[in-house]
């Protein structure tokens, strides 16, 4: 059985490059913003606890999802 996989090998908008723009920068500061409150922090569940609602009414129009992978990260 052979599997293909569709690849997308155009160059993306200017839109979607924006986008992309955009996305990556407010990750980026998500992490910054978690990385200024890491004191006394022991583990993930704590700096969750700690961060999630001021990064969250920081930044409402992102999903909950992405916020908690950048906490991850940070």
């Amino acid at each position: 059985m052979r599997k293909c996989l569709p690849l997308n090998l155009l160059e993306p908008t200017r839109t979607k490059s924006r986008i992309l723009r955009e996305t990556y920068g407010s990750y980026l500061g998500i992490v910054r913003e978690t990385l200024s409150c890491l004191d006394g922090v022991k583990s993930r569940g704590q700096l969750h606890s700690k961060t999630y609602r001021m990064l969250r009414d920081g930044h409402h129009r992102l999903a909950s999802e992405f916020v908690i992978e950048a906490t991850s990260h940070a």
